[in-house]
């Protein structure tokens, strides 16, 4: 790293420090930091398809109708309406113009104005080109600013696009690390949206986020259009944005700040600006900010408490938004270099430049440029590590290059990269580990969660009730799930039934028998009900007392299920019934007591009929979140056929457990797992935990399979036959095979 940004290299494609993803072109080790000037007010971009290699003239389609379709293009589009509508209005003969009138027709002006200056602002952003050094000021940097629509950016920031592409899409972001009073680096995590089952409601995330650690803060730089002009008397045109000076980035940093920890300028002694860097993997650049707050890390976490941008939040939600690590470069070097979860590219060079300026303090320039040099080659190394991971995880699991996330549904699924780290998806969706593991592993965070020896997941129907019976014929498997309970393993039902019926079937005489036993009903905290084949799910608390959950982005549109409800009633009522109880599927089960071999014939024939009610196009809709005929698939089972959505089953089931562990603060990892069924189709339980690096298991208990179950990676206990009685068996000897290990608080 350079001392200073005189001595950064005007090339820019030599970087004066080279982090893999990341490139910085310019730093500074000057106490006041750099000073950025464009060279005027952001100039607009022209970009004619003509422009464009003929393999990327659609993207800029995509590009256009990504900018009219841009979040709040709508009010903008409202608003000028009902102005040129009153305008229309008062023109016509007759009209009478009152001062009243007039004032209401200025005022619908100035709300269309101010709705369309809301929309610059949040659609276009500003790029900085031809960044230079000042050669009299080698700490001033001048270039040219430019707008940047952001669906271009999110269209054609991609390193394989064309350069003329690259150019138009390339942003301006702001990213910073920051340091508490008591020397800790707030850092941020950048987590998902998904499903808390104990809460019942979907967790705070980010399209763009992916569970990964980021810096304090960061973001792109608004357009911040102003109709009024420039207040300072320049010849800027009103209705051009804001310049891109050291100021105006500045008080970008501070609204992402604020945005993303809920503190303000106020809260901090120091901010500036020390850096320029180029992201390699997004194509985009960034300025890099340093700067210490003079509270300290548990009132940086009260502070974001009280603040108006987390009204609302849960605790659980606050602790997915940071955490804090020693504020050292030995603590940073571990984050950037031994951690197998990436930070975004800027992100990482924000905390280079930190750690930098550490060892530049501590033990002067050359030691600082030594840390550099080795941080340089340490990220590439694990970069490298990381890829190699996601490379061999794609070989051992070519099923997953076709799995796509429940925040991805009903979405645009990004196609997967296989020959390394890919930022659409999270490390442990691409075969890396889980963020907080790898933290707790480098010793950056200290464990807190639960650890616990063994968990099981169970499918019920075959496995834990009599498939005919459609009850539990063994009931010496209440006092194994009780014992299990007690001593802190983690248990689940995976099952395609209802959760109401799993309830009355198995629940109830579980909770009866731990009466009998006398055992205290908060045992249930560490048991879900998961129904639906990951659809719906149960929870219990202390006191035994049930919560309820459903993903209503499965709901099946009406005219779906009156269709079928219709068929089954008029031509198969004899022989099966619709199922009632099910939320986000439709089941129709034989009828107790007909025959096995006449339903296999009947269910042949019924597949047919809903196969064409599933092809006809929904007239009728449950409400925007339901979906749609062309996302449902027919499974027909041993006693029932359903039609759900393609993306639930088995694995769903156990997707769901773990996001209930983490709720339950339970880590698995560690746990030996295993998985119940009587189904091949039940194997996608433990190939599930398996491909995230879980150690699970699978134990067959049901009819002789036709073909023999094989899972790559996975190993399977077969008991053919043996139904409720099997699972019973093995559980008592896995008690004694097994040590089971005390819980930890």
């Amino acid at each position: 790293m350079p001392t200073s940004a005189q001595e950064a290299r005007p090339d820019q494609s030599d970087p004066v420090f080279h982090g893999g993803g990341f490139d910085i072109l310019y730093f500074t080790r000057d106490v006041e930091g750099l000073e950025i000037h464009a060279d005027g007010a952001p100039q607009t971009q022209a970009l004619s398809s003509h422009d464009l290699p003929s393999s990327e003239r659609e993207l800029l389609a995509k590009a256009i109708q990504g900018e009219m379709q841009f979040k709040g293009a709508n009010r903008v589009r409202e608003a000028r309406g009902l102005w040129r509508t009153a305008i229309s209005e008062s023109k016509e003969e007759g009209y009478e113009h009152t001062p009243d009138k007039d004032a209401a027709i200025e005022a619908l002006k100035a709300n269309f104005l101010a709705a369309r200056d809301t929309y610059r602002a949040r659609s276009k952003k500003v790029g900085l080109r031809n960044l230079k050094p000042n050669p009299e000021n080698p700490n001033h940097l001048t270039g040219d600013a430019v707008t940047v629509h952001f669906p271009w950016y999110k269209h054609f920031s991609n390193p394989d696009k064309s350069e003329a592409v690259q150019s138009r899409g390339a942003v301006l972001g702001v990213a910073m690390a920051l340091t508490t009073s008591d020397g800790y680096l707030v850092v941020q995590h950048r987590a998902v949206e998904k499903i808390d089952p104990v809460q019942s409601r979907m967790r705070k995330g980010n399209a763009v986020y992916t569970d990964i650690p980021g810096a304090s803060a960061a973001g792109l730089v608004d357009g911040n259009y102003s109709r009024l002009g420039d207040s300072a008397g320049t010849n800027r045109r009103p209705g051009t944005p804001d310049t891109v000076t050291t100021s105006t980035l500045t008080k970008a940093m501070m609204n992402e700040l604020g945005q993303e920890t809920g503190l303000d300028r106020s809260d901090l002694e120091r901010v500036r600006a020390v850096g320029f860097v180029h992201d390699n993997i997004r194509p985009h650049d960034e300025v890099l900010f340093l700067a210490e707050t003079k509270l300290s890390a548990a009132q940086v976490r009260e502070a974001s408490v009280q603040s108006g941008i987390n009204k609302g939040m849960i605790a659980e939600d606050l602790a997915e938004k940071f955490f804090y690590i020693d504020a050292t470069p030995e603590a940073i070097e571990t984050l950037l270099s031994d951690v197998r979860c990436p930070l975004p590219p800027t992100h990482a060079a924000a905390y280079t430049a930190a750690g930098y300026m550490m060892v530049l303090q501590r033990d002067g320039e050359v030691a600082a440029d030594t840390w550099a040099a080795v941080l340089e080659d340490s990220i590439a190394r694990n970069y490298q590590a990381m890829d190699q991971l996601v490379q061999s995880f794609y070989r051992r699991h070519p099923e997953a290059k076709d799995l796509v996330p429940e925040r991805m549904w009903g979405k645009a699924v990004s196609v997967r990269n296989t020959s390394g780290y890919d930022p659409n998806y999270t490390p442990q969706e691409q075969g890396l580990p889980e963020l907080f593991d790898e933290l707790v592993r480098t010793g950056l965070l200290p464990e807190l969660r639960k650890n616990i020896g063994r968990a099981a997941l169970f499918d019920v129907d075959g496995t834990l009730t009599d498939p005919i019976e459609k009850k539990v014929v063994n009931p010496e498997v209440y006092d194994e799930f009780i014992d299990r309970l007690a001593a802190g393993e983690a248990i689940g039902l995976n099952t395609g039934r209802s959760v109401k019926w799993v309830e009355g079937n198995f629940m109830q005489p579980l909770v009866q028998r731990m009466r009998e036993r006398d055992i205290e009903p908060s045992i249930l905290e560490r048991m879900i009900v998961v129904g639906e084949k990951g659809g719906t799910w149960a929870t219990y608390d202390a006191n035994g007392l049930a919560s309820y959950g459903r993903n209503d982005k499965l709901a099946i549109p009406a005219t779906t299920k009156k269709a079928v409800r219709k068929l089954i009633d008029e031509k198969y009522a004899d022989a099966m019934f619709f199922d009632d109880t099910k939320e986000t599927m439709i089941s129709v089960e034989m009828r107790d007591g007909y025959n096995m071999t006449d339903f296999s014939s009947r269910q042949a024939e019924l597949q047919t009929e809903l196969q064409q009610i599933l092809a006809q196009k929904d007239s009728e809709r449950a409400g925007d979140k339901a979906m749609q005929n062309s996302d449902l698939i027919i499974d027909a089972t041993t006693i029932a056929t359903d039609i759900q959505s393609k993306h639930v089953g088995k694995d769903l089931g156990s997707a769901r457990f773990l996001e209930f562990l983490e709720a339950r603060h339970i880590t698995p990892r560690g746990a030996a797992i295993d998985a119940y069924g009587d189904s091949p189709s039940d194997l996608a339980m433990a190939s599930h935990l398996k491909r995230l690096g879980l150690h699970a298991q699978f134990v067959y208990v049901g009819p002789e399979p036709k073909q023999p179950l094989l899972a790559r990676g996975t190993r399977v206990h077969m008991f053919p036959g043996g139904f409720t009685q099997a699972t019973v068996a093995h559980l008592r000897r896995e008690r004694v095979e097994y040590v089971v290990s005390a819980p930890q608080d």
